[in-house]
């Protein structure tokens, strides 16, 4: 029997390799790029299903250390009557301020949908601040996402960003 060296290893990789569905980004469509400390606003402007992305806004956060953000030990608790006592764990005040600062980046594409001019929403952002802007967005907004990419791009060049965006676009007939 022979058995090739390449062949388990190509019966995994396709397991992991998924095919990416395309993504059509419309005229006029607010693309955000955000994760816990920055968001990027952009527009896109090119017509005729391309993509040029023009920025719109920044956001960004600056947080403070922890001494300067919450209490200097955590907290302590005595159970029952025996002079045990337990402590638990410190809130992480660094993420509750990253919570706070994808609040506001939901309330700013609810404005940016205020202002007019927007036909779709795209969501670009990290797992874990795309789920918080999800839970953080009212219904009116929500109805205007149409795709969302979760991953984090926010260092990644403007026209880097437009060429990946199009060549995971559908082709056009």
């Amino acid at each position: 029997m022979v058995r090739y060296r390449h062949q388990s290893s190509l019966i995994k990789t396709s397991y992991i390799l998924k095919k990416v569905p395309p993504v059509r980004i419309n005229a006029d469509t607010l693309m955000v790029m955000a994760d816990g400390q920055k968001a990027i606003f952009l527009k896109n402007t090119a017509g005729n299903g391309g993509i040029r992305l023009e920025r719109l806004c920044i956001m960004s956060l600056n947080t403070e250390p922890s001494r300067k953000l919450g209490r200097d030990r955590p907290g302590h608790s005595q159970i029952g009557s025996d002079s045990h006592r337990t402590s638990f764990e410190q809130p992480d005040y660094h993420q509750i301020v990253e919570d706070r600062f994808l609040g506001s980046v939901a309330k700013g594409i609810t404005q940016f949908l205020k202002l007019g001019g927007f036909q779709d929403i795209m969501l670009i952002a990290e797992p874990r601040a795309m789920g918080i802007l999800r839970s953080q967005m009212d219904k009116a907004t929500k109805e205007f996402v149409r795709s969302e990419i979760t991953k984090d791009y926010l260092k990644t060049k403007i026209p880097d960003l437009e060429t990946y965006l199009n060549q995971r676009a559908p082709s056009r007939k």
